[in-house]
């Protein structure tokens, strides 16, 4: 059998019990102070742990989603564009809502209302309804404090709501003529972004038509743009619930991108 090693030898590759003999002390060391004084140990990392790890709840306010800022350039000339039509064209959400003016796409809620059957449409009376009990679940309190406001009252989600219905909420017995895609209420209301699916006669009023179009704008001015992301972001993750609830069965509704969009802009 070979002869031990001297501690004085050097370092080499057939020789490690340099580094090793250092080593094992020091882990003696630590060992004889850990059973000699254990709490330490044992409640140190955890207060460590508590004390680090409490700055994740400032994480949800920490995190941005503005995606036009993360991807497009700064100062790029399509924003100095953007600005040159904000302040020559400026828009109030409040008393004067216009969507054809928003320099942006906006903030709103978007629903899409497909007739459940084929053959249908959700112009006839029982799919119409609906459509206005859907429109009725989404205007809950909040809504009404934060939409986009014209002429004292929230902007309407489809120039529809208003033809073909009454006063009092209850949709008309019978479908008026409707031009197809401008004319209906009087020849002032475009019809083409309010509908689709649709089908004229010969004369180019409406027959039927598959879908309807819902978009509920918010208002993105002043101190509301922030409570209006937040509804918008409850809406996202409370909707799909209370649709459920309806039971709707004549027509079939589908969220629009419009409010995840606006909720990633935030």
């Amino acid at each position: 059998m070979g002869q031990p090693r001297s501690p004085r030898e050097r370092c080499s590759c057939s020789n490690t019990n340099c580094v090793e003999r250092p080593l094992t002390r020091l882990f003696e060391a630590l060992g004889r102070v850990v059973a000699a004084c254990p709490w330490p140990f044992l409640l140190l990392p955890p207060l460590l742990s508590a004390g680090l790890g409490a700055g994740f709840i400032f994480l949800p306010g920490r995190q941005t989603n503005d995606i036009e800022g993360q991807f497009t350039p700064t100062g790029g000339p399509a924003k100095a564009e953007r600005d040159f039509v904000r302040r020559y064209f400026p828009t109030n959400d409040s008393e004067r809502f216009s969507a054809e003016r928003l320099p942006t796409e906006g903030a709103y809620a978007a629903l899409i209302a497909v007739a459940a059957k084929d053959d249908a449409s959700v112009l006839e009376r029982e799919a119409w309804d609906e459509v206005l009990l859907l429109d009725d679940e989404v205007r809950d309190a909040d809504y009404e404090r934060l939409c986009a406001r014209s002429g004292g009252t929230c902007a309407s989600a489809n120039p529809l709501l208003q033809l073909l219905t009454y006063a009092n909420g209850s949709a008309l017995p019978e479908l008026p003529e409707l031009p197809f895609p401008g004319g209906g209420g009087g020849g002032d209301v475009f019809l083409g972004t309010a509908l689709g699916g649709v089908r004229t006669d010969g004369s180019g009023r409406v027959e039927r038509a598959r879908a309807v179009k819902l978009m509920y704008y918010l208002r993105e001015d002043g101190d509301a743009a922030g409570e209006s992301r937040a509804w918008l972001e409850t809406f996202l993750r409370d909707f799909p619930e209370k649709l459920w609830k309806l039971n709707l069965t004549a027509v079939e509704v589908a969220p629009g991108r419009g409010a995840a969009a606006a909720a990633e802009r935030g």
